[in-house]
Order: C-alpha cells, then structure tokens, then sequence
C-alpha cells in the first residue's frame, strides 16, 4: 500500500499504515526525510520483522539505514550508538526483530 508515490523518491514504497506494512518490505512514515537515505520506518513493533526501524533519516548520512533499539541487536555486522558514526560503514543497526530480511532488504536498499 503506497499513499504517495510520488514522494517516495525512488527510494522503494512510502506505506502509510504499519498494519498493512506486513510483507511489503518497510513501513515509510515520512517519504520527504526518506529521500537518499535509504528508508525511514517509525514503529518498529508494527514493522513485523520485515525490514528495518529507522528513527531518523537525517542522521542516517546516507548510508543506508540507522536502526536505534540496541536492545533487539542480532549480530548484524556492526552496531553502533551515534548514528554520526555509522557515516561510512553501510548500515548502523541497532534494531532488527528479523535478521534474515533486515539484511536482505539493506542490500537493496543499497543498491538502489
């Protein structure tokens, strides 16, 4: 479900409703800010394991995602507390409640 493609910029779907985000890959609260960034999703709980929760795009540097609850860090490569310190480093993860397709979805994301 896509509100507005328009405004999502290339940068995959900007999906309105965290329900419906569900196997569609993120849940993009605010396609503007998404914009070179990669994704922004803004409920991790609702995004259901199927990509990645991102806080804030501004500090993501334009490297892909920035994932903000340590808490739920699964060995996904590199984590990191200061989004400034992810620059550089592909994917600062911090969050992700599905390993497998946070990675997968990452590496779309940076390709694209």
């Amino acid at each position: 479900m896509v509100s507005d493609p328009a405004e999502a910029c290339g940068q995959g779907v900007m999906v309105s409703d965290p329900a419906e985000a569900c196997g569609q890959g993120v849940m993009v609260s605010d396609p503007a800010e998404a914009c070179g960034q990669g994704v922004m999703v803004s409920d991790p709980a609702e995004a259901c394991g199927q990509g990645v929760m991102v806080s804030d795009p501004a500090e993501a540097c334009g490297q892909g995602v920035m994932v903000s609850d340590p808490a739920e860090a699964c060995g996904q490569g590199v984590m990191v507390s200061d989004p400034a310190e992810a620059c550089g480093q592909g994917v600062m993860t911090t969050s992700v409640p599905d390993t497998k397709a946070s990675m997968d979805l990452c590496d779309v994301k940076l390709q694209n």
